[in-house]
């Protein structure tokens, strides 16, 4: 592990995409590189606020770059550090691009090959700036980089989801961790509200294609959700709907006493979920060691 404090290196074309509301000279990050390769991002923003980005190496050499929408989040899922102090504020479409200009200028002369809104907070619920930002980084005149290799993913605001698959071409991927609504609230609150009916009626409205498939995660937790009948529920929710299931083991942390599931109950829940016709992909952790992977981001 290392660590080094640095100012972002801006340059003029980033500049040039920026509205003009932040101070760079009062812009600040530490950078922290994992053992196995993952960067984390810590930017001081100017008010004093800490955001976290990461840069993940992928197995087969690619790079994807996580990008945080809020400082901190509302939501308080019991399994996510970055909810435990709840939502400081949203960030600016400035401050999301600012954080994927850095990582971007940390890569070179590589190009990340996918771009994910999963780091804090909660993208749906700033709605207006990451909309924005999505269409910076597409802008041929910028970034130039594909929407339907942007993910955004939520908690379930399911008021938005029609909203967002119309208004731009990224890939949306929805956090839902319990076909069961009682446990999804016990893990979850914004179940109270934006409930697993409610979810699913939407999803089935989104605009699909064969690029765009509906991603559903769904995290692993020991003796709570990851038992064949609860494979079997979560089959039977989503056989109507053109999507894929990624299955994340839980990265355990000191703010929550849940365990992740035996990896051979994860690659059980796989199969039997493949048996019944759901794509179905293991997601590797990566960056653990340095408190950068999912849901461990920190403000």
């Amino acid at each position: 592990m290392s660590s080094f404090l640095q100012k972002p290196n801006i340059g003029g074309d980033c500049l040039r995409t920026l509205e003009g509301k932040v101070d760079l000279s009062n812009w600040k990050m530490d950078i922290i590189v994992s053992s196995d390769g993952t960067t984390k991002f810590r930017h001081k923003l100017v008010d004093g606020l800490m955001i976290e980005s990461v840069v993940i190496p992928l197995r087969d050499g690619k790079i994807c770059l996580c990008l945080s929408s809020q400082a901190g989040c509302s939501l308080r899922c019991v399994f996510c550090v970055t909810g435990k102090e709840g939502l400081f504020r949203d960030l600016t479409h400035d401050e999301i691009i600012l954080q994927l200009e850095a990582m971007w200028d940390h890569i070179k002369p590589k190009t990340p090959t996918s771009i994910v809104f999963m780091g804090m907070g909660e993208p749906l619920l700033n709605y207006d700036n990451v909309i924005k930002a999505i269409r910076t980084i597409n802008d041929r005149k910028r970034y130039n980089f594909a929407e339907h290799k942007i993910t955004v993913s939520t908690a379930g605001v399911a008021d938005r989801i029609v909203d967002f698959g119309n208004d731009c071409n990224a890939k949306l991927a929805i956090s839902l961790n319990s076909a069961d609504d009682k446990r999804r609230s016990d893990l979850m609150p914004i179940n109270r509200k934006h409930d697993i009916e409610a979810i699913i009626s939407e999803c089935k409205k989104f605009p699909v294609s064969r690029r765009r498939l509906l991603m559903f995660e769904y995290i692993m937790f020991k003796g709570v959700n990851d038992s064949t009948k609860d494979a079997d529920a979560l089959a039977e929710l989503l056989k109507d709907i053109p999507s894929l299931v990624n299955l994340i083991p839980f990265n355990e942390h000191p703010y929550s006493d849940l365990c992740r599931s035996d990896p051979d109950v994860v690659l059980m829940f796989k199969k039997r979920l493949m048996s019944k016709g759901i794509k179905t992909f293991i997601r590797e952790s990566r960056g653990q060691d340095i408190g950068a992977a999912c849901g461990m981001l920190s403000p």
